[in-house]
Order: structure tokens, then C-alpha cells, then sequence
């Protein structure tokens, strides 16, 4: 996925899916800027879950990202 932190809407999205979860939701932080992304890409929580379905033309969009999963299946970094 891409994100456009140049408009407010790319900011919107980007910081509703990734910026309430840094430092696991102890310090949400607001970005505005890619460098600022860049400077904290170790304390970005990635999800446990990244669903997708086969689009015709690009090959798979992404649907949905699943964080804080619980359940019986194995999460994609568990081995």
C-alpha cells in the first residue's frame, strides 16, 4: 500500500491504522512527514493479518489489516 503524506487525507488513513499503535498504543503519534515515518519505522507495529483479494488488473488489493489477533491460527511471523 501507499500513502500519500503530502494531503491530509493520506495523513488521516495512515496515522488511523499505524499512528495509534506506536509504542503499543502507550505514545500515539501524529505524522505528517515521511522522514518522520522513516525515523520511527522500528516502533510501527505491524499487523498479524493482512487480507487480500485478486484484483483483476494489479494482482491482489489489500482489504483489511488485522492487529491484536487472538485466535487459533498462527500469526504470519510465527514459525
Amino acid at each position: 500500500e501507499v500513502y500519500n503524506l503530502a494531503n491530509k487525507g493520506g495523513q488521516f488513513i495512515f496515522n488511523k491504522q499505524f499512528g495509534l499503535r506506536v509504542g503499543l498504543g502507550q505514545t500515539p503519534i501524529n505524522f505528517k512527514t515521511a522522514p518522520q515515518v522513516v525515523s520511527a519505522q522500528f516502533e510501527l507495529v505491524p499487523p498479524d493479518f493482512v487480507i487480500a483479494r485478486k484484483s483483476k488488473k494489479y494482482g491482489w488489493k489489500v482489504a483489511d489489516k488485522l492487529f491484536d489477533y487472538k485466535g487459533n491460527f498462527r500469526k504470519a511471523n510465527q514459525l
